[in-house]
């Protein structure tokens, strides 16, 4: 933006709106994988917004990594 000379006004809106969209993104995001989960395994979600998931997903970086990495086609 600043190599289109935009405004300063324009860059710090540009960046509010940025910031409020990725805020957005987050409580959604992990609002989906709580609704998702069925009541019988929500007691295991040790997280319920984007601070504590972080922790959990910073936690238990082996076990989510090993998971991503798994083939879960069912072919």
């Amino acid at each position: 933006m600043r190599e289109n000379e935009e405004s300063e006004h324009n860059i710090n809106a540009f960046n509010r709106t940025f910031d409020h969209e990725i805020e957005a993104f987050k409580i959604k995001g992990i609002k989906t994988i709580i609704k998702y989960h069925s009541s019988h395994f929500k007691e295991l979600l040790e997280f319920d917004d984007w601070k504590t998931a972080m922790k959990y997903l910073d936690e238990n970086k082996e076990i989510v990594f090993r998971f991503l990495l798994e083939d879960h086609n069912e072919n």
